[in-house]
């Protein structure tokens, strides 16, 4: 009877210390794999993080390129309205050379046409003076020539759109055209002697004719 006591109350004894070590067994599973598991959710929860830091920097990135982008539109924008009004003012600044160019050679041929025009009439006054003081019956040939000469240089000054011209004697004095040179025994203010021819052009007087203006 005591040997069947025993059996069973030993029994009993095997199976606790099994289901202890087996629980022991079991826990230590449990708290490796919680442990596991604990590390495998800080290493995704720091994977989050990590990806949410790269998300953020690149949206910075990206706002920063975006504005960077803006600033340039109006940098290549500002950079256009220079060229334009650089060309515009290159095209208007050569315009305006070329306007000088033609002024200084409009004015360059003037001078050298009034160089010309005056140099012609110097000598035809020349010529004229001695022309008058020679004597068609005493000078015939001298007389002849000079007056050949000053028939060829009133020629070329009509030319070059310049005529001399001179007034009659007893016409009354005026200012358009003639010159006072002095006063002389006659009729008052008419005009007794031309001393000077005078030179016009088809639109204005260039110098007056010079006369001797009568005062009694």
């Amino acid at each position: 009877m005591k040997d069947q006591k025993h059996s069973p109350r030993h029994t009993k004894e095997i199976d606790a210390d099994r289901l202890i070590a087996a629980s022991k067994i079991e826990l230590q599973i449990d708290n490796s794999t919680f442990e596991d598991a604990i590390k495998k959710n800080n290493t995704a929860n720091n994977k989050v993080e990590a990806l949410d830091e790269i998300q953020e920097d690149l949206m910075h990135i990206i706002e920063k390129l975006s504005e960077f982008g803006n600033k340039l539109n109006t940098i290549t924008s500002r950079i256009d309205k220079v060229e334009e009004i650089t060309g515009k003012n290159y095209r208007n600044h050569q315009i305006e050379i070329d306007l000088l160019r033609r002024d200084l050679l409009g004015e360059r041929k003037t001078f050298v046409y009034q160089s010309v025009i005056k140099s012609i009439i110097a000598s035809v006054d020349s010529l004229y003076n001695r022309k008058s003081h020679l004597s068609p019956e005493k000078d015939d040939l001298l007389f002849h020539q000079t007056a050949g000469i000053l028939d060829n240089l009133q020629n070329l000054l009509k030319s070059l759109g310049c005529e001399s011209f001179i007034v009659i004697e007893g016409e009354y004095f005026s200012t358009e055209n003639m010159e006072c040179l002095g006063f002389g025994e006659g009729e008052e203010n008419k005009v007794i002697s031309v001393e000077r021819l005078g030179y016009k052009t088809e639109y204005h007087v260039m110098r007056p004719c010079g006369v001797i203006i009568g005062r009694s």
